[in-house]
């Protein structure tokens, strides 16, 4: 063999040897999506793996990871339009942190440059998560014909779909009810699970629990550590850009710039290190889910690391840059592998406005009272005067705070706004009852001042019960007791209050406590919250009886001189007003929920009515009306729909007690502090 032979020889070899070499590294599944994409390649994929996060934008998309037993991550995509399998709704709802998967789909690109995810086509269910509340989802799926009872009999040690099913019946003998039935065949089901060495950290509810709820997952190895680059041209002059898109006329590895602009989404990894995607115009994303809206944008990625900034101040912006926050950045422009594109190493920023969240305003209020925020900073974030900002801090509690962080929240809101995207003859069925607003408009009330009773224990400052739970309560028992005392036999004899929906008792049980010379009765249909309330009365020896009945039910025989209801979901607000028309009963009733309960009817002498008929208005304008009320980041124009809901209402309710009564009584809409609740409007009816 000569020496030009054995050259090629040596070179096959070579070859060969790298080609083992790298068929024997597997691929990363996420590289072989991105692959696919770059082919265009649409050929179906098969993954399994566990459920590790979840997050919906609706009911028809949903953004899901699943992890392998390599520990493997997929990102996938499920879109009711393209979900060719059977059972979208029951598997929508079975994914569950810790339930595992086999999965069906395509490569199909993102907005995220360089990005893609599996876009999911059909699902099956291999095994079951380890928490009991989980199974129970699962096995009430099962119950409604939502997902085959095959799937999860297999994923049980040993069990048919027959045996499954009938261990599902409850006993005849009424004892138990279905629900109790249900929920303590899930708790044997677990015990019963075999380990699972697989089972992934990030749906282990112990180590969840431990890790503040959240386990970040771990930078790609590229961002770990500090480019060289970026630290020997420290003498580069900075660059100040006006808009983001001009980022591209910068050469990376050798621009250093400043910009700012709205973080339109946030990816949080270990040890601090979190990616920020920075837009021009905040009119092109989504608050709520960072969605964009106008695909003809530009991006710029930037990166916030431990090593370029000081101490803390990774982690405590890492937390404040939630979608919708407005910042200063400065940087090192780097070309990036990962993105396939440029990112800006940030050495340098600057809150200039906060993110519209309540739990982001509260954080950096917390952070101000700890005194590990600049004030300065803060103020102009905020929107609030410096000197407000510093009064405040030393003279507020915990609970207050909190009270702050909502009222700024709301403001930051409403300053946030953008049109929404709905039908434009949406808006014109609420202009054709816009008129009734003015009539009927909403009246603000002041914050209160809590009373000191033993009903009430005043709760840890800051917590959801001293800041939100408590002062409802007291604001609604106030309402409540000017009710009463329009009524002509108040003080002669002991008048009645009928509580619609009222659950646990909260507010029937603190009425008890604190309002002399009434009787108390909550009509509810869950007979477990029933049970609790009167177990609670009981023990507080107040005068309320509870009892477990469908409150829009025509055989319902109730009496009453007041009717309550403290945020009556959806069309449970209809019923209860109905009640108070019936009864002649003064009412106050805090709306809720506008499209919850729509199965609902409002019981009129024998007859049951739907509740646009109730109403006296079409369905279509109804269901406008409701879909207008719940319409996310348009802050304005929601407000706007409530509004017209209640004066809809309150319109209905006067005429309707003119036709029972011959006399006309105007219905209020009064409001309390937002800081309480964002759903504070509350239709009140006197007694004369």
């Amino acid at each position: 063999m000569n020496m030009r032979q054995n050259i090629v020889v040596s070179l096959i070899i070579s070859i060969c040897c790298c080609c083992q070499g790298f068929s024997n590294q597997k691929q990363l599944f996420s590289d072989t999506l991105k692959d696919r994409v770059h082919r265009n390649d649409t050929s179906s994929l098969i993954f399994e793996g566990y459920v590790t996060s979840k997050r919906s934008l609706g009911k028809n998309l949903i953004f899901a990871d699943f992890e392998t037993e390599e520990k493997d991550l997929c990102q996938a995509m499920i879109r009711q339009e393209f979900f060719t399998g059977e059972n979208y709704e029951g598997y929508r709802k079975s994914l569950l942190k810790g339930t595992k998967m086999k999965i069906n789909g395509i490569a199909s690109p993102t907005r995220n440059p360089g990005n893609a995810v599996l876009l999911v086509n059909s699902i099956e269910i291999l095994s079951l998560p380890r928490q009991h509340q989980h199974i129970q989802i699962l096995l009430n799926l099962v119950r409604e014909g939502k997902i085959p009872a095959r799937e999860i009999a297999s994923a049980c040690s040993e069990t048919t779909p027959e045996e499954l099913l009938k261990q599902m019946q409850p006993p005849t003998n009424g004892k138990v009810s279905e629900k109790q039935w249900i929920k303590g065949l899930a708790k044997n089901i677990l015990e019963c699970l075999p380990n699972d060495q697989h089972y992934p950290e990030a749906a282990n509810q112990k180590l969840i629990s431990k890790n503040g709820g959240f386990i970040k997952p771990v930078a790609p190895t590229c961002w770990q550590d500090i480019p060289d680059s970026i630290l020997l041209p420290i003498d580069l002059p900075s660059n100040e850009v006006e808009n983001i898109k001009d980022v591209t006329n910068f050469r990376p590895d050798r621009s250093r710039i400043s910009v700012s602009g709205w973080v339109q989404n946030r990816r949080r990894f270990q040890n601090n290190i979190t990616l920020i995607q920075l837009v021009d115009n905040l009119d092109v994303v989504s608050i709520k889910s960072g969605d964009v809206r106008d695909a003809s944008f530009s991006r710029l990625p930037c990166l916030l690391h431990p090593q370029l900034l000081n101490e803390d101040t990774p982690g405590i912006y890492s937390n404040l840059m939630a979608t919708g926050t407005k910042v200063w950045v400065e940087g090192q422009l780097i070309a990036d592998k990962e993105l396939g594109e440029s990112v800006l190493w940030i050495t340098s920023m600057r809150l200039m406005q906060s993110s519209s969240k309540s739990v982001t305003v509260r954080y950096l209020l917390e952070l101000l009272y700890g005194q590990q925020f600049d004030p300065e900073e803060a103020a102009e974030a905020l929107l609030m005067p410096y000197q407000d900002v510093l009064k405040f801090l030393r003279e507020s509690d915990a609970t207050e705070r909190r009270w702050k962080a909502e009222e700024i929240s709301v403001k930051l809101q409403s300053l946030q706004s953008h049109p929404s995207a709905v039908k434009p003859e949406l808006l014109q069925i609420m202009k054709k009852y816009e008129h009734l607003s003015k009539v009927h408009s909403v009246i603000p009330t002041a914050t209160i001042e809590l009373a000191k009773n033993q009903q009430l224990v005043r709760g840890l400052s800051g917590s959801n019960w001293a800041s939100k739970k408590r002062p409802q309560l007291e604001w609604m028992q106030q309402q409540i007791r000017s009710v009463l005392e329009s009524h002509p036999d108040f003080g002669t004899r002991k008048l009645s209050i009928l509580d619609i929906g009222g659950g646990k008792g909260s507010l029937a049980n603190f009425l008890g406590g604190s309002i002399k010379d009434v009787e108390i009765q909550v009509v509810d249909i869950s007979a477990g919250a029933v049970k609790n309330g009167a177990m609670k009365a009981k023990r507080l020896n107040v005068p309320v009886n509870y009892q477990v009945a469908d409150a829009s039910s025509v055989e319902l025989e109730v009496s009453a001189d007041v009717v309550v209801a403290l945020h009556a979901c959806g069309h449970l607000s209809d019923v209860a007003l109905a009640h108070a028309v019936h009864c002649g009963a003064g009412f106050v009733i805090c709306p809720c929920c506008f499209n919850s309960n729509p199965y609902l009817r409002v019981p009129s002498s024998s007859s049951m009515l739907t509740v646009s008929e109730w109403l006296g208005l079409p369905e279509e304008d109804w269901s406008a009306l409701k879909l207008l009320a719940e319409v996310q980041g348009d802050i304005p124009l929601a407000s706007k729909a409530t509004g017209v809901i209640c004066a809809v209402r309150a319109k209905a309710v006067e005429e309707k007690r003119l036709d029972f009564f011959g006399t006309k009584k105007a219905v209020e809409i009064r409001s309390f502090p937002i800081q309480y609740s964002t759903r504070n409007t509350v239709l009140v009816g006197m007694c004369s």
